[in-house]
């Protein structure tokens, strides 16, 4: 091997290296009940998390769909590989400054339970438009910054000023059950693996053409203000 090739395979190496950071991979449920006619449902997602950044991936449709959320960038992506597109917006509540205060009561319990292999507690979280039965477990080994960056993005069920007093609570949320008037929805993680990730898994691919924005949705009004 010449010089040239000395160095692109140093390059090349380096290049790797830069690009795996610390971070965990998750497996998680979705489980919707029975609603209003809809049947029940169970989604499966995977996913990344690595600082303040989350890819997860939805694993029980045909058509494989990715979420990409950067809280570093304040913006959402969802790619669609099967046709290499992807559309953006902004993370609902990211602007500190508009986002409505979130009033939320939370009470530790002396419940324990174990879900999976996880030893959890229980607490009770309450707003005033949800009612949150939250099993943390302090068995699972990822940084706060990181528990907190799956709270706030990886979830995408909750209002992000919500989730941000939820990630000062101890330990890793395993099982997250939300009573809304609308509609329930319990989340339960069934697998974390503190490993690297690759920087690549939170970027756009270069061949994808992106479709139109989205405009973010505004954040439920706080408890005790009047709706738009």
């Amino acid at each position: 091997m010449g010089w040239k090739g000395v160095l692109l395979c140093g390059a090349m190496l380096l290049l790797g290296a830069q690009a795996l950071q610390a971070g965990f991979y998750y497996e998680q449920e979705l489980y919707t009940p029975p609603n209003r006619g809809e049947p029940a449902r169970t989604t499966t997602i995977v996913g990344f998390v690595s600082g303040p950044k989350v890819r997860a991936e939805d694993r029980s449709s045909k058509i494989l769909n990715v979420i990409i959320t950067r809280l570093d960038q304040g913006l959402i992506r969802l790619l669609v590989p099967e046709r290499k597109v992807y559309v953006e917006m902004p993370i609902p509540g990211a602007d500190e400054q508009s986002a409505p205060p979130v009033q939320v009561t939370v009470t530790q319990t002396t419940q324990t339970r174990k879900i999976g292999p996880y030893q959890c507690t229980r607490f009770e979280a309450r707003t005033g438009a949800q009612n949150l039965t939250l099993w943390l477990s302090t068995d699972i080994d990822v940084p706060n910054e990181e528990v907190a960056t799956y709270w706030q993005a990886g979830t995408r069920l909750y209002p992000l000023t919500l989730t941000r007093e939820l990630a000062k609570l101890p330990g890793f949320p395993v099982r997250v059950e939300v009573m809304a008037q609308r509609a329930s929805v319990v989340t339960t993680v069934t697998r974390v693996v503190k490993q690297e990730v690759s920087a690549f898994l939170f970027e756009v691919p270069y061949d994808y053409q992106r479709g139109l924005t989205i405009q973010a949705p505004p954040e439920p009004p706080a408890q005790g203000e009047p709706g738009p």
